[in-house]
Formats: C-alpha cells, structure tokens, sequence
C-alpha cells in the first residue's frame, strides 16, 4: 500500500512538473475569473429574489465590489497574455527584433498592437502575415527617413496631426453642445495644417516630376542632334563594316 501511495505521490509531481509556471498561473486567473463571475450571477438572482429593502442595498454593494474585482482580475489576465505574447514571438530576423518591434507598437500604436496580440492567440497564421507587412513597411519608413528625410518629416506630422484629428472628431460626437463650437474650430485648424502640408508634399512631387521631365527632354534634343552619327554607327554595326578597336 505504501509502494503504491509513493508511486501515486511521484507521479502526481511529475505531472505538475511538466506545466509551465506560466500555465499554472493563467489556468488559476481563468478560474477566479469564473468563480467571480459565477458569484456575481448567483448573487443577483438573490437580489431579484429579495423583498427586504436593506438587504437589496447589501446586496447591490457586494455585487458593486464583485464587479470591481472581476474588471480588475480581467485586467491582469489581459496584461499577463500581452506579457506572454511578448515572450513567445519567434525572433526568425536576427537584424529585425520582432519583440522590440511590437513592443514598440504598443506605444506607437495601441490599436493595431492590440489587434496583432488577439490574432496572436486566435489566428497565428493571420498574425505572421500582419506582422510582416508591418514590418515591412516600417522598414520602408526607414528607408524613406534616410533617403529623404524632408518628405519622412512632413508625413510623420500629416499622421500624427490626422491621429488628433480623429480624436478631436469623436470628441465633437459626444460633447456638449457649448463646447462643440470650440472644438470644431480646432479640428478645422487641423484639417488645414493637414491639407497645408499634403500640398507641400505634392509640390515636391510635381517638382520632381517636372526635373526629370527636363532630363528628359534636354537627353531626347541631343540624341535628335546626333542623328545622323548614331544611325551611321548602327549602320556599320549592322553590315559588318563598324571596327571594334575604334576609339
């Protein structure tokens, strides 16, 4: 008998041992996440039941502090799954920390960090796509900072300026009408920041446009010029007359 509880007791422990820490805790959050949100239900099928004034008052409070509890312990399985992300996306670029990168997502970027975080857990196959477009196209930002570091300037303030705008927007929708005026104004002013400096960039475009235009041009007038030498060396190529050592 003892041979046997010994054999149950080892086999017990090996079992715990081959979980995680980090199982250990997220299976014990998602139970008390469970358990509060069971007690929550059962102490408001007490409260519709209940016909005693100061024992519904009671009531109320202890389900008003239940609720508390369960937003707070929600919170920290959100945070402690974000915590996992982080510490189980592949590092397949060494050049390239994808960690570093949603990391930094985060603050950028909390919407799509957040979307990347819930496609890791319920779409890997969608979230490895994400985050290389993401990625690749933070790379051509880098590119573009370094290449041209004016135009890189200018979108960076058209996107943080628009990120204010949007804000701004949903506040009006929800204001009250006092301060709606105020706000419409200031968005307004944004609105024409944003249009300033997109023109701006599209001056540089068709600046550019028209100096490659120019080039153009200016190779297309001497290749006219030089006709008749150009079509007198084809010539010779063609009929076997042209001398490759000539200068």
């Amino acid at each position: 008998m003892q041979k046997f509880l010994l054999f149950i007791t080892c086999t017990g422990l090996l079992v715990l041992g081959s979980i995680s820490q980090a199982q250990e805790n997220r299976m014990e959050g998602e139970e008390e996440i469970r358990s509060l949100h069971d007690k929550i239900k059962e102490t408001r099928q007490e409260l519709r039941e209940s016909e005693d004034l100061e024992d519904r008052e009671e009531l109320e409070i202890y389900i008003a502090s239940l609720e508390e509890r369960l937003e707070e312990k929600r919170e920290q399985f959100r945070q402690a799954r974000k915590e996992r992300a982080h510490s189980e996306i592949p590092q397949e670029n060494p050049r390239f920390s994808e960690k570093e990168f949603i990391q930094r997502l985060q603050g950028e970027n909390p919407r799509q960090y957040d979307k990347l975080i819930r496609l890791h857990y319920h779409n890997p196959e969608r979230f490895r796509k994400l985050l290389e477009e993401l990625q690749a196209r933070e790379e051509r930002r880098e590119k573009m900072r370094q290449k041209d570091p004016e135009t890189y300037s200018i979108l960076q303030k058209i996107r943080s300026l628009d990120k204010k705008a949007r804000q701004i927007g949903k506040q009006i929708q929800r204001s009250n009408p006092e301060n709606r005026e105020e706000k419409l104004h200031n968005l307004q002013t944004i609105i024409n920041k944003i249009f300033d400096l997109k023109t701006s960039l599209q001056e540089k475009e068709v600046e550019q446009i028209r100096k490659s235009y120019e080039e153009a041009k200016e190779k297309l007038e001497k290749r006219v010029a030089q006709k008749n030498r150009i079509t007198q060396h084809y010539l010779e190529t063609l009929t076997g007359e042209y001398d490759e050592l000539d200068w």
